[in-house]
């Protein structure tokens, strides 16, 4: 009985293992094929007469534990906002590890949007001079008034 379990089992998985690879070849021979049929038929003036493709718009799907509390990084509570707002907004400095010529970890701050920073003698005051060209996804470029606004 035993035998004739294991013989079945056995001819079931071959042919669900044969029908998947079959499928797969035959619908890449068909798309070549097609593709190649579009392309030699294909002239100038019918190229001239298409219209442009238009875009096919992005989306990005985050999943996480909870719900963000708010898009504001001042006023955020929760980790789980953390995590999102880190995918959203840039820093001007951070803190970083990398690895030197020798392949020795190193640690520090390292600048993002800021091209360097200096402290005031008193160091209650930083000075940021900020990367020239760093754009915003409009395409407007980061003023200083961008950063204290912010």
């Amino acid at each position: 009985m035993k035998r004739i379990l294991s013989a079945i089992l056995a001819m079931a998985m071959i042919l669900s293992m044969a029908a998947c690879g079959s499928t797969t070849e035959t619908e890449e021979t068909n798309t070549e094929s097609t593709t190649t049929t579009e392309t030699t038929e294909t002239t100038e003036t019918e190229e001239e007469s298409k219209e442009p493709e238009k875009e096919v718009p992005t989306v990005l799907r985050l999943s996480d534990t909870a719900d963000i509390d708010t898009l504001d990084p001042m006023n955020s509570m929760l980790g789980s906002s953390g995590a999102i707002l880190a995918l959203i907004y840039e820093n001007l400095i951070e803190y970083a590890y990398w690895y030197d010529a020798n392949g020795n970890t190193v640690s520090g701050y390292k600048g993002v949007l800021a091209e360097d920073w200096a402290f005031s003698d008193d160091y209650l005051t930083v000075t940021f001079n900020l990367k020239k060209g760093v754009l915003f996804q409009n395409g407007s470029e980061m003023k200083a008034s961008d950063v204290v606004f912010s």
